[in-house]
Protein backbone atom coordinates (compact mmCIF):
# COMPACT_ATOMS: atom_id res chain seq x y z
CA UNK A 1 0.00 0.00 0.00
CA UNK A 2 1.79 3.26 -1.06
CA UNK A 3 -1.32 5.62 0.30
CA UNK A 4 0.06 7.51 3.64
CA UNK A 5 -2.06 8.22 6.29
CA UNK A 6 -1.85 10.78 9.36
CA UNK A 7 -2.56 7.47 10.94
CA UNK A 8 -1.35 4.04 10.68
CA UNK A 9 -3.05 1.05 10.95
CA UNK A 10 -1.07 -1.88 12.87
CA UNK A 11 -0.41 -5.25 10.54
CA UNK A 12 -2.93 -7.12 12.80
CA UNK A 13 -5.88 -4.71 11.38
CA UNK A 14 -4.99 -5.60 7.78
CA UNK A 15 -5.36 -8.84 5.79
CA UNK A 16 -4.11 -10.07 2.47
CA UNK A 17 -7.15 -9.38 1.19
CA UNK A 18 -7.54 -5.62 1.84
CA UNK A 19 -6.56 -3.01 -0.59
CA UNK A 20 -5.80 -0.28 2.22
CA UNK A 21 -6.16 -0.10 6.13
CA UNK A 22 -9.62 0.19 7.64
CA UNK A 23 -8.54 4.31 8.92
CA UNK A 24 -11.01 7.45 9.69
CA UNK A 25 -8.05 10.07 10.27
CA UNK A 26 -10.18 12.75 9.56
CA UNK A 27 -12.67 14.61 12.34
CA UNK A 28 -15.58 13.72 10.63
CA UNK A 29 -17.93 11.42 12.83
CA UNK A 30 -18.05 7.87 12.45
CA UNK A 31 -20.62 5.85 10.84
CA UNK A 32 -22.00 4.21 14.43
CA UNK A 33 -22.20 8.32 15.77
CA UNK A 34 -24.25 9.52 13.16
CA UNK A 35 -26.78 6.14 12.80
CA UNK A 36 -27.06 6.34 17.27
CA UNK A 37 -27.85 10.30 16.11
CA UNK A 38 -31.19 9.69 13.63
CA UNK A 39 -32.46 6.73 15.49
CA UNK A 40 -32.90 9.51 18.61
CA UNK A 41 -34.36 12.05 16.25
CA UNK A 42 -36.74 9.28 14.84
CA UNK A 43 -37.91 8.80 18.09
CA UNK A 44 -38.08 12.38 19.14
CA UNK A 45 -40.29 13.27 15.79
CA UNK A 46 -42.40 10.00 16.32
CA UNK A 47 -43.29 11.29 19.65
CA UNK A 48 -42.46 14.83 20.14
CA UNK A 49 -44.21 16.57 17.74
CA UNK A 50 -47.61 17.07 19.58
CA UNK A 51 -45.65 18.06 22.79
CA UNK A 52 -43.97 20.39 20.67
CA UNK A 53 -46.57 21.99 18.83
CA UNK A 54 -48.80 22.20 21.83
CA UNK A 55 -46.07 24.09 23.85
CA UNK A 56 -44.96 26.50 20.76
CA UNK A 57 -48.70 27.11 20.20
CA UNK A 58 -51.15 25.73 22.45
CA UNK A 59 -50.22 28.54 25.33
CA UNK A 60 -50.24 31.39 22.94
CA UNK A 61 -53.85 30.88 21.18
CA UNK A 62 -55.86 30.02 24.09
CA UNK A 63 -54.43 33.71 25.54
CA UNK A 64 -55.26 35.31 22.06
CA UNK A 65 -59.01 34.22 23.01
CA UNK A 66 -58.83 35.09 26.46
CA UNK A 67 -58.49 38.61 25.04
CA UNK A 68 -61.03 41.00 27.76
CA UNK A 69 -60.64 41.20 31.51
CA UNK A 70 -60.68 37.47 32.37
CA UNK A 71 -57.37 36.83 34.07
CA UNK A 72 -57.94 33.32 34.77
CA UNK A 73 -54.16 31.50 33.17
CA UNK A 74 -54.98 29.07 30.45
CA UNK A 75 -54.71 25.62 31.31
CA UNK A 76 -51.89 23.88 30.51
CA UNK A 77 -51.53 21.61 27.58
CA UNK A 78 -52.17 17.75 28.30
CA UNK A 79 -48.72 16.43 28.00
CA UNK A 80 -48.56 13.99 25.13
CA UNK A 81 -47.70 10.09 25.66
CA UNK A 82 -44.42 8.74 26.08
CA UNK A 83 -42.99 7.69 22.38
CA UNK A 84 -43.08 3.75 21.65
CA UNK A 85 -39.75 2.44 21.52
CA UNK A 86 -38.97 1.69 17.79
CA UNK A 87 -39.14 -2.24 17.77
CA UNK A 88 -37.02 -4.19 15.09
CA UNK A 89 -39.61 -7.24 13.82
CA UNK A 90 -36.87 -10.70 14.59
CA UNK A 91 -35.43 -11.85 17.42
CA UNK A 92 -31.72 -11.66 17.05
CA UNK A 93 -29.87 -14.44 16.51
CA UNK A 94 -27.16 -15.80 19.12
CA UNK A 95 -23.33 -15.18 18.16
CA UNK A 96 -21.72 -18.45 16.29
CA UNK A 97 -18.47 -19.30 14.67
CA UNK A 98 -20.67 -21.48 11.96
CA UNK A 99 -19.16 -21.22 8.56
CA UNK A 100 -22.88 -19.89 6.65
CA UNK A 101 -25.02 -17.17 7.60
CA UNK A 102 -27.30 -17.36 10.28
CA UNK A 103 -31.06 -15.18 9.77
CA UNK A 104 -33.79 -15.30 12.18
CA UNK A 105 -36.78 -17.84 12.69
CA UNK A 106 -39.20 -16.57 9.99
CA UNK A 107 -36.48 -16.03 7.41
CA UNK A 108 -34.21 -17.78 4.65
CA UNK A 109 -31.29 -17.15 2.87
CA UNK A 110 -30.06 -18.02 -0.67
CA UNK A 111 -27.27 -17.58 -3.05
CA UNK A 112 -28.57 -15.22 -6.17
CA UNK A 113 -25.20 -15.89 -8.14
CA UNK A 114 -21.90 -16.66 -6.95
CA UNK A 115 -18.03 -17.06 -8.68
CA UNK A 116 -18.33 -18.73 -12.06
CA UNK A 117 -22.22 -18.89 -11.93
CA UNK A 118 -22.72 -18.86 -16.60
CA UNK A 119 -24.89 -16.01 -17.25
CA UNK A 120 -26.03 -17.71 -20.43
CA UNK A 121 -26.79 -21.37 -21.77
CA UNK A 122 -23.82 -22.96 -23.27
CA UNK A 123 -21.12 -22.70 -20.77
CA UNK A 124 -20.66 -25.35 -18.08
CA UNK A 125 -21.61 -25.22 -14.67
CA UNK A 126 -19.44 -24.44 -11.76
CA UNK A 127 -16.94 -27.11 -10.94
CA UNK A 128 -14.87 -25.46 -8.42
CA UNK A 129 -12.01 -26.90 -10.10
CA UNK A 130 -10.65 -24.52 -11.92
CA UNK A 131 -11.42 -26.17 -15.54
CA UNK A 132 -13.50 -23.90 -17.01
CA UNK A 133 -11.82 -21.79 -20.07
CA UNK A 134 -10.53 -18.26 -18.91
CA UNK A 135 -12.63 -16.65 -21.97
CA UNK A 136 -16.07 -17.91 -20.40
CA UNK A 137 -15.49 -14.97 -17.66
CA UNK A 138 -16.98 -12.91 -19.79
CA UNK A 139 -19.87 -14.99 -19.28
CA UNK A 140 -19.80 -15.80 -15.72
CA UNK A 141 -20.27 -13.90 -12.43
CA UNK A 142 -16.93 -12.23 -11.06
CA UNK A 143 -15.58 -12.82 -7.92
CA UNK A 144 -14.81 -10.34 -5.16
CA UNK A 145 -18.75 -9.31 -4.82
CA UNK A 146 -19.05 -5.42 -3.81
CA UNK A 147 -21.02 -2.39 -4.53
CA UNK A 148 -24.20 -3.50 -5.98
CA UNK A 149 -26.99 -1.30 -7.93
CA UNK A 150 -31.07 -2.19 -8.13
CA UNK A 151 -32.76 -1.13 -11.60
CA UNK A 152 -37.00 -1.98 -11.25
CA UNK A 153 -38.33 -3.03 -14.37
CA UNK A 154 -41.14 -3.27 -15.91
CA UNK A 155 -42.91 -5.93 -17.46
CA UNK A 156 -42.00 -3.93 -21.03
CA UNK A 157 -38.75 -4.17 -19.85
CA UNK A 158 -38.72 -0.26 -19.21
CA UNK A 159 -36.78 1.41 -15.77
CA UNK A 160 -39.70 1.25 -12.75
CA UNK A 161 -38.05 2.44 -9.87
CA UNK A 162 -41.06 1.24 -8.29
CA UNK A 163 -40.15 -2.52 -8.97
CA UNK A 164 -38.91 -4.92 -6.97
CA UNK A 165 -39.76 -8.21 -7.89
CA UNK A 166 -38.38 -8.04 -11.41
CA UNK A 167 -35.40 -5.83 -12.14
CA UNK A 168 -31.33 -5.46 -12.97
CA UNK A 169 -28.96 -6.21 -10.67
CA UNK A 170 -25.06 -4.62 -11.25
CA UNK A 171 -22.53 -5.78 -8.78
CA UNK A 172 -18.78 -4.76 -8.66
CA UNK A 173 -16.68 -6.98 -8.57
CA UNK A 174 -13.64 -5.75 -7.04
CA UNK A 175 -10.81 -7.82 -6.19
CA UNK A 176 -9.75 -11.90 -7.21
CA UNK A 177 -10.16 -13.82 -3.64
CA UNK A 178 -7.05 -16.13 -4.41
CA UNK A 179 -6.27 -18.82 -4.68
CA UNK A 180 -9.59 -19.81 -3.74
CA UNK A 181 -12.39 -20.03 -6.30
CA UNK A 182 -10.37 -19.49 -9.78
CA UNK A 183 -7.36 -21.18 -8.80
CA UNK A 184 -8.62 -23.87 -6.24
CA UNK A 185 -4.94 -25.64 -6.28
CA UNK A 186 -3.27 -22.43 -6.06
CA UNK A 187 -1.33 -20.38 -8.27
CA UNK A 188 1.39 -22.00 -10.87
CA UNK A 189 4.82 -21.66 -9.61
CA UNK A 190 7.37 -19.85 -10.66
CA UNK A 191 8.35 -16.56 -11.36
CA UNK A 192 5.94 -15.60 -14.30
CA UNK A 193 2.60 -15.87 -14.05
CA UNK A 194 0.39 -18.20 -16.04
CA UNK A 195 -1.13 -16.29 -19.16
CA UNK A 196 -4.27 -18.70 -18.46
CA UNK A 197 -4.58 -17.57 -14.76
CA UNK A 198 -3.67 -13.92 -15.56
CA UNK A 199 -6.67 -14.12 -18.58
CA UNK A 200 -8.91 -15.58 -15.74
CA UNK A 201 -8.13 -12.81 -13.13
CA UNK A 202 -8.52 -9.98 -15.45
CA UNK A 203 -11.96 -11.04 -16.87
CA UNK A 204 -13.00 -11.96 -13.18
CA UNK A 205 -12.79 -8.04 -12.17
CA UNK A 206 -15.40 -5.49 -13.41
CA UNK A 207 -19.05 -5.74 -13.21
CA UNK A 208 -21.57 -8.10 -13.76
CA UNK A 209 -25.35 -7.05 -14.94
CA UNK A 210 -28.19 -9.57 -14.56
CA UNK A 211 -31.75 -9.49 -15.10
CA UNK A 212 -33.58 -11.19 -11.55
CA UNK A 213 -37.24 -12.10 -10.57
CA UNK A 214 -38.53 -12.96 -7.44
CA UNK A 215 -41.56 -15.93 -7.52
CA UNK A 216 -43.53 -16.16 -4.45
CA UNK A 217 -40.52 -16.49 -1.58
CA UNK A 218 -37.79 -17.13 -4.64
CA UNK A 219 -35.56 -14.69 -6.23
CA UNK A 220 -33.53 -15.92 -8.80
CA UNK A 221 -31.07 -14.94 -12.19
CA UNK A 222 -32.75 -15.12 -15.08
CA UNK A 223 -30.11 -17.31 -16.75
CA UNK A 224 -29.85 -16.62 -20.64
CA UNK A 225 -31.84 -13.08 -20.33
CA UNK A 226 -30.88 -10.89 -23.05
CA UNK A 227 -30.22 -8.58 -20.48
CA UNK A 228 -27.23 -10.18 -19.31
CA UNK A 229 -23.77 -9.13 -19.91
CA UNK A 230 -20.19 -8.54 -18.39
CA UNK A 231 -18.30 -5.36 -18.33
CA UNK A 232 -14.66 -6.63 -17.36
CA UNK A 233 -10.84 -5.27 -16.96
CA UNK A 234 -10.31 -6.01 -20.46
CA UNK A 235 -13.96 -5.01 -21.90
CA UNK A 236 -13.35 -1.97 -24.94
CA UNK A 237 -14.94 1.16 -24.02
CA UNK A 238 -15.06 4.24 -25.83
CA UNK A 239 -14.45 7.33 -23.58
CA UNK A 240 -17.15 10.22 -24.26
CA UNK A 241 -17.18 14.10 -23.04
CA UNK A 242 -14.69 16.96 -22.54
CA UNK A 243 -12.25 14.47 -20.88
CA UNK A 244 -12.05 11.99 -24.19
CA UNK A 245 -8.27 12.32 -26.11
CA UNK A 246 -6.97 13.48 -22.84
CA UNK A 247 -3.09 12.04 -22.89
CA UNK A 248 -4.18 10.50 -19.01
CA UNK A 249 -6.96 8.62 -20.77
CA UNK A 250 -5.03 7.15 -23.65
CA UNK A 251 -3.80 3.69 -23.82
CA UNK A 252 -1.49 1.54 -26.21
CA UNK A 253 -4.95 0.15 -27.51
CA UNK A 254 -6.31 3.58 -28.02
Amino acid sequence: MSKQHDLVASQSDVNEYDEDAVLNPSANPHFEDILAARLSRRVALKGGISTTAAALLGGSLLSACGSDDDSTPAPAPAPAPAPAALKIGFTAVAKNKNDLVTVPEGYNVSILHALGDPMHFGDESWKDDGSEAADSYNRRIGDGHDGMYWFGMSDAGAFDAKRSDRGLLAVNHEYVVAPYGLHPAGRAAGATRNATEVEKEIYAHGVSVVEVKRDGANTTMVRGSRYNRRVTSATTMDITGPAKGHLLLQTLFS
